[in-house]
């Protein structure tokens, strides 16, 4: 569907995590689209629940065994659904099932990877996603489509009000970089920096992210996730640091106060 980018469906320790991207090439204003999920049951056509979505987030965690084990062992089918309300038009994605559900093995890792993060020497930080759809600020521009203005405090620089949708908190590790080349050609400037983040809602480019501990924001340009099975583990994520980023340092005073570190102690951690 050319409104989504990568839908995706993952097992999660209660149930299932559904991830995807909106493309930043089509106006989507909140005005106009409805966004959804329909779940069906043993077969796609099947609906037996549909979840409204509100401020076009790019995730939905479906929690299905915390409460009743009726679920367990079912098979799943979950589309991702835009509705244009001016000319009542639906747009469907592909529908994804996953069978399994997530093992015993998984959760370990899951466990090991936590303590590894949170004690053994990751700094706490949070992830905000770019809105990639909402309501539109004043100073989008359709003809570009994107905004013409970079350092509009309304939409900061991403043509949606609002800017960024509320952090999600991780801990993660990062590895500053000197400037490094491949065939004369520069691949690291002096501002990259590259992150182990214990994420599993996937990061973009046009995201970014904030150690508040040390005061480092990172505007990611490239993300792998890592994965077991059909489980998200953690990303790998390359960027660009530095003071550069006031219009993003300016969210940050307002979203998380002027006052942005936490009192946490750390344990000085270096990858590599």
């Amino acid at each position: 569907m050319k409104y989504i980018k990568d839908f995706q469906v993952w097992t999660d320790p209660l149930g299932y995590m559904l991830t995807w991207q909106y493309n930043s090439e089509y106006q989507l204003d909140a005005e106009r689209w409805d966004v959804c999920v329909e779940r069906a049951l043993d077969v796609p056509e099947n609906v037996t629940k549909v979840i409204e979505l509100p401020d076009f987030v790019e995730f939905y965690r479906d929690i299905l065994y915390k409460d009743d084990s009726h679920y367990f062992n079912k098979s799943f089918w979950y589309t991702l659904v835009l509705k244009d309300n001016k000319t009542g038009e639906k747009y469907k994605t592909e529908p994804i099932s996953i069978l399994e559900q997530e093992d015993s093995i998984t959760k370990s890792m899951r466990k090991d990877l936590k303590i590894q993060f949170e004690k053994g020497g990751g700094t706490h930080g949070y992830l905000f996603k770019m809105r990639r759809g909402g309501k539109i600020c004043e100073c989008y521009n359709p003809l570009l489509k994107k905004t013409g203005n970079p350092n509009c405090t309304k939409c900061y620089g991403t043509g949606y009000l609002g800017g960024y949708l509320p952090g999600i908190e991780f801990y993660g590790t990062y590895l500053m970089h000197s400037n490094q080349t491949l065939n004369k050609k520069p691949i690291l400037t002096e501002n990259s920096i590259s992150v182990l983040a214990n994420l599993i809602i996937p990061a973009y480019e046009g995201d970014f992210l904030y150690f508040d501990i040390r005061d480092v924001l990172v505007k990611i340009s490239a993300s792998k996730i890592v994965s077991h099975g059909s489980s998200i583990l953690y990303q790998s994520i390359l960027g660009q640091t530095g003071e550069r980023y006031d219009i993003l340092r300016r969210f940050l005073s307002v979203h998380l106060g002027p006052n942005r570190q936490r009192e946490r102690t750390y344990i000085p951690f270096k990858m590599g």
